[in-house]
Order: C-alpha cells, then structure tokens, then sequence
C-alpha cells in the first residue's frame, strides 16, 4: 500500500523533470542539415550544371550563425567552396529559430576535387559550421 501511495506520488514529478530537460534541450539552437542535387531555373532557362544545396534547418528556440559549410573526406579534411552562386545565402547567415537557409556548392567542382584525391562521392559528409566551431552533418551527400 505504501510503494502505491508512492509510486503515484512520484509519478507527475518524474514527468515533470522529463518535460523540463526535453524543454531545456529545445531552449537554445537545434540545428539539423540535409543535403540535395538542384539545378537551377530561372523563368524559362534551365540551368547546365547541378548544384549540391547543404540546408541547414533551426529547429531549436534560439538563433544561431552559420559561419560555413563544405563537406568532410573520409580522413577528416575538409573541401569548401569559395565562390558560391550569387543565389546561395551569404555567409555569415543568422539562422533564426524555425528558419532555414541553402548554401549551394557547383556539383562538378566538388566531384572534381573528390576524383583529384580518389575519394568516392558518396563518402564526403556534407556540414555547416556553426558560430564557437561546432559542426553538424547530414546524414548522407545526394548523389544525381
């Protein structure tokens, strides 16, 4: 009777402290990256060249600065792109919460980088960088 009594005591108090560092971990920055093959259209033209979009998303409750994005070799290296297309978002991007940004790097340039070093396509980890230096990836590189 007395471990009942309890155990329906502690109940809405353990609930509690779960709401609170499900909460705690939403309150700042929650950034997830994902990454696709465009090819861009403007009215009638259709672009030649593909391009890889690295789309960062803030699912968190505070902004952020996106300072970067490249994509990670299998070694830890790092290929970035220093001439983005005039339409990919600039960097230094302040990703506001719920807002996402794409910064886009040419599909040739980076498959030309990774063939230079016979490193595979589908084993480069598309990332942002983010302000203090943090880095976050996504899952997979979109292979056209």
């Amino acid at each position: 009777m007395d471990w009942t009594a309890a155990a329906v005591g502690a109940t809405p108090g353990l609930l509690a402290l779960a709401w609170n560092m499900v909460s705690w971990e939403r309150s700042g920055p929650v950034v997830e990256v994902t990454a696709v093959n465009e090819l861009p259209v403007f009215g009638d033209d259709v672009g030649e060249d593909w391009f890889i979009g690295v789309v960062a998303n803030n699912k968190g409750r505070s902004p952020i600065t996106v300072e970067g994005f490249g994509f990670r070799t299998p070694e830890g290296g790092h290929i970035v792109t220093m001439r983005p297309p005039a339409w990919s978002d600039p960097l230094l991007h302040r990703l506001e919460p719920g807002a996402s940004a794409t910064f886009r790097s040419p599909s040739n340039e980076i498959r030309q980088v990774a063939s230079e070093r016979g490193l595979a396509l589908h084993k480069l980890r598309p990332f942002v960088r983010l302000a203090g230096d943090r880095y976050v990836f996504a899952k997979q590189m979109p292979i056209e």
